[in-house]
């Protein structure tokens, strides 16, 4: 299952609040995959906040498909999955696979010698140190001997890593998300994005669906479809806790 069968299977939750969430979400990032799903709810929905956020999800997504818009297509060129990757791209991928395989045979001879209290220890060392492997920020650090610090800045011709979510706490920033003026609003999404937490997706749709402002909305929906990219592309690892 991925990301979008994920959100398009919420609409079937009971709680017409929920419904109302997800379409916001849907209408957020544009998924046109949802359009068959919308036409059914359409025939059987009777709350008439769910029916006015189903109309106008169903605009923004069905005007989004006319336009010829699809999420694959959209990740593919925003992370630019047709270029070559750089040196230090590769070689940073090449150091991380030669750290995973390490692990990996450590576990494996940890799992062996199970029965004494020192493996025990060594295996919480590893467990812990495959989580901080896992976070797209250490790994930043820990391949600093291979990419130079002094490599030009990103001119748009090597693909973008798509960064893996996190659970960070995100709270203070939602809390701003959704009230204040409207430039600590916009700021407070920009934050978001820099977290990576698919958490804060119900509450840039709220923003993009309520907010009087363009410039608020459309951020959040910047930060909202970015995101969903890098969700949709590490799911389905992880992906039905993420809104929880």
């Amino acid at each position: 299952m991925n990301v979008a069968d994920l959100l398009i299977a919420a609409l079937k939750n009971p709680s017409p609040a929920a419904r109302v969430e997800i379409l916001r979400i849907l209408a957020l990032v544009e998924e046109p995959q949802a359009l068959p799903a919308l036409r059914t709810l359409a025939g059987s929905e009777t709350d008439p906040d769910v029916l006015n956020t189903l109309r106008w999800a169903g605009d923004l997504i069905a005007r989004a498909a006319r336009n010829g818009y699809n999420t694959e297509a959209a990740m593919s060129a925003y992370f630019r999955f047709d270029q070559k990757p750089a040196e230090s791209q590769q070689k940073e991928a090449e150091l991380l696979q030669r750290m995973q395989h390490q692990l990996d045979m450590d576990m494996i001879q940890m799992r062996n010698q199970a029965s004494t209290r020192r493996t025990l220890g060594r295996g919480l060392m590893f467990g812990a140190l495959g989580l901080v492997t896992a976070s797209p920020a250490i790994q930043s650090t820990l391949a600093g001997d291979v990419a130079n610090s002094d490599a030009p800045l990103d001119t748009g011709t090597h693909p973008i890593v798509p960064q893996r979510p996190t659970d960070s706490n995100i709270g203070a920033w939602i809390k701003q998300l959704r009230t204040g003026d409207p430039k600590t609003r916009r700021q407070a999404a920009t934050e978001l994005l820099g977290f990576n937490n698919p958490a804060a997706l119900p509450h840039l749709g709220y923003c993009f669906a309520l907010a009087t402002e363009e410039p608020v909305r459309m951020e959040a929906q910047r930060v909202g479809k970015l995101l969903y990219f890098n969700w949709f592309y590490w799911a389905p690892k992880g992906a039905e806790s993420a809104l929880e």
